[in-house]
């Protein structure tokens, strides 16, 4: 059969629809996971920008889920943000994701959900038992170790970006997913830098980005993250050398 990939939905506004896209490679697509509108994710708002909304997103995105679903390929909605602010034990997180479940699953019948929050992964477990509910690799999920301490809540793990290219690893992740009837996947499209010192800093960022784009923030180029480090003749190139 060969090697599947999970796609990421893309609101495109003008000219072709994301789901002629998907419909035309759609032997190589297993999976299509979005985000829904506005809520909190590991990608920007779907529904708005700077202020500026799509009053036609959700009309639009529950119409192309809808076609993707009927040509066979499954659905699963991120749910991924690393932060949800004073919300993150709430009730009222728990309750809303119950709630977007629920209509999704009578509108589109989505398959399964990314999380990163062990409490919104709880909520899902609890009240939708056909759902899948898959790690987030924000999680950073790279060991046994790790997998074991959250294997109650996660039916699979996206593995940590770091391990990609480690062999034995994976063999050895794959295993325990084996022998546990657990799901492993990878995350094969990153921009991210191994290891990096801020990746959590930056998801932080995504989760409240709405937030920040209506806050006075700060302009110049700040050290430690991913543009500066690039931009940097010295240390870009000798990252470039070493993994080009």
């Amino acid at each position: 059969m060969g090697i599947k990939f999970s796609v990421g939905y893309q609101l495109i506004e003008e000219g072709r629809l994301f789901k002629d896209i998907v419909e035309e490679f759609k032997d190589k697509i297993d999976e299509v996971y979005f985000p829904w509108l506005n809520l909190p994710t590991g990608r920007g708002p779907l529904a708005e920008n700077s202020g500026i909304i799509n009053w036609d997103a959700q009309k639009q995105l529950e119409y192309e889920l809808s076609c993707i679903k009927k040509s066979g390929i499954k659905l699963n909605l991120l749910l991924n943000a690393s932060c949800y602010g004073r919300l993150s034990l709430s009730t009222n997180l728990a309750s809303t994701v119950i709630s977007v479940i629920k209509y999704l699953k009578e509108k589109t019948d989505i398959d399964s959900v990314t999380a990163f929050s062990p409490v919104i992964a709880y909520a899902i477990k609890k009240y939708f038992a056909d759902i899948e509910v898959r790690a987030s690799v924000n999680m950073r999920l790279g060991t046994v170790r790790a997998m074991e301490y959250v294997s109650e809540l996660f039916d699979g793990f996206i593995m940590q970006r770091e391990y990609n290219r480690d062999i034995a690893r994976i063999e050895e992740l794959k295993r325990w997913c084996d022998k546990n009837v657990k799901g492993l996947g990878l995350l094969a499209n990153s921009g991210c830098l191994n290891f990096c010192a801020v990746q959590l800093f930056y998801d932080n960022m995504i989760s409240h980005e709405t937030e920040i784009f209506f806050t006075a923030n700060i302009t110049e180029e700040i050290p430690g993250n991913c543009w500066s480090f690039y931009k940097d003749k010295k240390t870009g190139y000798i990252y470039f050398r070493t993994h080009g």
